[in-house]
């Protein structure tokens, strides 16, 4: 969320969530140019949140991770080519759908000018996650603002970037 607040500060965007696939999956939430962390460090564990699915309720990360994409056939290590072959579409498509879910929750809760996907993913991937997920009922009022949901600009190297945008930002950042 920190290396994406660089990017996005550029378009005035100082609120936004960024849903970041590691080994699990987790929710950077920035407001108001800072990063929020919560009372104990654990603001964005949005892995356990409940989602509908055909086979009943499951967490998001048994469906939108990249556990659920090895689990459905994807090797770690082929990723982009099990993309380039199609045959990561029925993931891609269940995985929409339960992100959809989750931006309606973001969205309600947070109000984020947009949602970041970021991590170890490739970007092609990504790219047609965005465009595989409906959009979710929710509140937000995006009057000509920018997409609600979009691919961030550091892709693998996220964490590292974030990492030492971190730090500069404590260094740097006057708290108030």
């Amino acid at each position: 969320a920190m290396a994406e607040r660089i990017a996005l500060a550029a378009e005035g965007i100082r609120s936004f969530a960024c849903l970041y696939f590691g080994t699990g999956l987790g929710l950077g939430i920035v407001q108001d140019g800072r990063l929020v962390t919560g009372a104990y460090g654990n603001a964005g564990e949005v892995g356990r949140l409940p989602v509908a699915t055909a086979a009943g309720p499951v967490p998001l990360e048994a469906v939108l991770s990249r556990a659920a994409l090895i689990e459905h056939g994807g090797d770690i290590g082929s990723i982009d080519a099990a993309h380039r072959e199609g045959r990561l579409d029925g993931w891609i498509g269940r995985a929409g759908d339960a992100l959809s879910q989750a931006l309606a929750v973001i969205e309600n809760l947070l109000d984020p000018g947009t949602t970041v996907l970021c991590g170890a993913m490739p970007a092609s991937l990504l790219h047609d996650l965005v465009a595989a997920t409906p959009p979710p009922r929710t509140v937000a009022r995006r009057d000509g603002a920018g997409p609600p949901l979009r691919v961030g600009t550091c892709a693998r190297h996220a964490a590292a970037r974030g990492g030492a945008a971190l730090v500069l930002a404590r260094v740097f950042t006057p708290i108030i």
